[in-house]
């Protein structure tokens, strides 16, 4: 397992502020002074914190723009103009082209809406889909998610077009100068939530608009809104915090029909979203439409009014998505493979190119990467000599400006600090790999290579109840800016630890510590239990959920790292050799098999009696001895079995050195 660095969050303890807190709202001091330690530190902040409603919601008319975009669209609506909305391709761009076209259509509007396809045009306005609008006769043109940065497309179309352009992007020095502008960034502008995600500001727009023509609040699509805000990652504060909160809520009794098949698909109980749900299954499966389809499948379904057309299409969906997860997969290993061929896998910037990988994931295989190594990933498809790239980045180092140090050989580039954009000629690669090798020599250091749990504070077992967790559900939804707490315990006594899943990829294990004890999880944990065993003293770091077995509910830990303080020793002999030897033998020279099944065997059904730290160390004496050798396919490590009828001497292997102390010549 990748090594991790545990930073605790520096705990200054507030015994008057979180004592009126834990009194006010009924809180454990720990949750209290957690907090005090986010920043809600008053009663008035918390009651907005826990307790904020609809009708907490600023003031529309606040967002700099409005007024003159509701005078225009109203104006549409009454002359039954076409209104055109142009939107982006992700999950952001298709919730804000759906809320703004559900709306204006609840409003009588004739709209109709443009979303450009991912890889034939790119991000935001293009001249050419302009241009045919204008040849349409189209008069109204309402951007969303997009079109801040479009300044000079925005100034030579406006006359042809009225333009009113919403968006949440950080705006350039120069404006569009569009008809309306909106955007809680842009200069003057008093709206008091500057973080509202794309979807966000197209529904302000809307509530404003609302409230002119009906006299009354907007409150419809609020689900629509929690899921745009949550797959773009914006911080949950203030009003996405309270837009989040209360769409999770109506999930559960939308009306929606597109949500509702899409949760269906999913096999997501309605009762049961979750920002992290919406995060790994919700969103993705829109987001692949735009990767390897078109978005507007994303928008067809968000607008449908038929159940069974939106089954139809959130089926189609998943489909998508399946062969988005496929895709995703052969060309992480592709990337690994070229990463091996370049010698570059220990680079301090990772940059791999392949013929013809599709440009819809290879933004996702450079996350994987940098999953796995922690290290900054460009990931390059090359067609017809030129190379598109995406990058994404570590928290130590903004990838924007690594690209901008290179801008002389690149054809174009464009993003933020940690996901970017660029495109090459295919003979410069080989330039670029360099620069950015000297660039990362002086700008990361090797700590900056270590993944960084934020890690709330050390806790006692005796501290982790249910209570506890029901009081830490209360800071729900969790996300940008306001993170699920990770908490860490030391000298836990492992009491049970195996192998859990399908592939025995995860890890269960059970941690006790003066008479409290605590069961856990850790997902892609499962080769720990070839070092970490029953009656080994333990560290962990974990997240706090509730899980619900045969109606019961009890607390469990998620582990996010986990190290040994103090292990029994490996006790190895010449007798554990020879029968771990004959049970590999048996299992491996008729075919390979996974590194796990191997493990599972010995450990749970070979039969053999010795304890699984000695059988394990046993096989990395054989590892070391080169009668067995790990392999990488695909997302697994397999064993091969390479017999030998040489005499070994097992004092050639560390492991078995210091298991038994002496020399042992053997012959297998």
């Amino acid at each position: 397992m990748q090594k991790k660095h545990w930073q605790f969050v520096p705990v200054e303890e507030n015994t008057e502020q979180a004592g009126v807190l834990a009194h006010k709202f009924d809180l454990p001091l720990i949750v209290a002074n957690m907090l005090v330690q986010r920043g809600i530190c008053t009663v008035e902040a918390a009651q907005n914190f826990f307790h904020a409603t609809l009708e907490d919601r600023f003031d529309p008319a606040l967002l700099k723009g409005t007024k003159k975009a509701v005078e225009r669209i109203s104006q549409a609506l009454k002359a039954q103009e076409t209104i055109v909305i142009y939107g982006d391709y992700d999950v952001d761009g298709i919730t804000s082209t759906s809320v703004m076209l559900r709306c204006l259509r609840r409003l009588g509007g004739n709209v109709e809406y443009y979303i450009p396809d991912r890889i034939e045009e790119g991000y935001g306005l293009n001249e050419t889909a302009l241009a045919e609008l204008v040849a349409k006769g189209v008069k109204l043109v309402i951007t969303v998610d997009c079109g801040i940065s479009s300044t000079q497309l925005c100034n030579r179309f406006q006359g042809p077009l009225d333009l009113i352009v919403t968006d949440h992007h950080q705006p350039p020095e120069e404006l569009p100068q569009a008809l309306a502008v909106i955007n809680p960034k842009q200069p003057g502008c008093v709206y008091p939530d500057k973080n509202l995600a794309g979807v966000g500001v197209a529904y302000t727009l809307c509530r404003a608009l609302w409230r002119e023509i009906k006299g009354e609040d907007y409150t419809d699509d609020i689900e629509l809104v929690a899921l745009g805000t949550v797959a773009d990652v914006v911080p949950l504060l203030a009003e996405n915090r309270l837009y989040v909160k209360e769409g999770l809520k109506r999930f559960a009794t939308t009306d929606n029909v597109g949500l509702q098949a899409l949760l269906q698909v999913c096999e997501i109980d309605p009762e049961q979203v979750t920002s992290e749900r919406i995060g790994f299954s919700i969103a993705p499966r829109l987001n692949a439409a735009g990767r390897l389809a078109h978005a507007r499948l994303g928008v067809q379904l968000l607008t449908a009014t038929d159940a069974e057309q939106a089954l139809a299409l959130a089926q189609k969906l998943f489909t998508i998505n399946s062969e988005r997860q496929s895709l995703e997969r052969e060309l992480v290993t592709a990337a690994r493979h070229r990463l091996a061929e370049l010698g570059a896998a220990d680079d301090r910037m990772l940059v791999v190119d392949g013929a013809a990988w599709h440009p819809g994931v290879i933004g996702i295989v450079a996350s994987r990467l940098v999953d796995s190594f922690h290290r900054p990933a460009l990931v390059i498809s090359v067609n017809d000599g030129i190379g598109k790239g995406s990058c994404r980045s570590i928290p130590a180092l903004d990838i924007y400006d690594a690209l901008h140090s290179c801008a002389d050989i690149l054809e174009q580039f464009g993003g933020h600090h940690q996901a970017a954009g660029f495109s090459i000629r295919e003979e410069r690669i080989p330039e670029l790999r360099k620069r950015l090798q000297d660039y990362a020599d002086t700008h990361l250091t090797p700590d900056d290579f270590i993944p960084v749990l934020r890690v709330e504070r050390a806790l006692a077992l005796a501290d982790v109840d249910l209570d506890f967790v029901t009081a830490l559900e209360r800071l729900e939804p969790f996300g940008e800016g306001n993170p699920s707490p990770l908490f860490a315990s030391r000298d836990l006594t492992v009491q049970k630890i195996r192998r859990i899943g399908k592939d025995r990829r995860h890890l269960k294990a059970n941690f006790a510590q003066q008479g409290d004890d605590l069961e856990c999880v850790g997902w892609g944990f499962g080769e720990l239990t070839t070092e970490i065993f029953s009656g080994d003293t333990a560290a962990i770091v974990y997240a706090l959920q509730k899980n619900t077995w045969q109606n019961q509910v009890q607390v469990q830990g998620v582990v996010k790292d986990i190290t040994w303080e103090s292990a029994q020793k490996v006790h190895l002999n010449r007798e554990i050799m020879v029968a771990v030897y004959r049970e590999l033998r048996v299992l491996l020279e008729p075919h390979d098999r996974t590194v796990a099944q191997v493990q599972t065997i010995l450990a749970e059904q070979s039969g053999l009696s010795y304890a699984p730290r000695d059988l394990f160390a046993a096989v990395t004496v054989l590892e070391e001895l080169h009668l067995l050798e790990r392999q990488q396919h695909e997302n697994e490590t397999w064993y091969n079995w390479r017999p030998s009828d040489e005499k070994l001497a097992l004092e050639n292997s560390a492991t078995y050195r210091a298991g038994a102390g002496k020399e042992d010549i053997w012959k297998p």
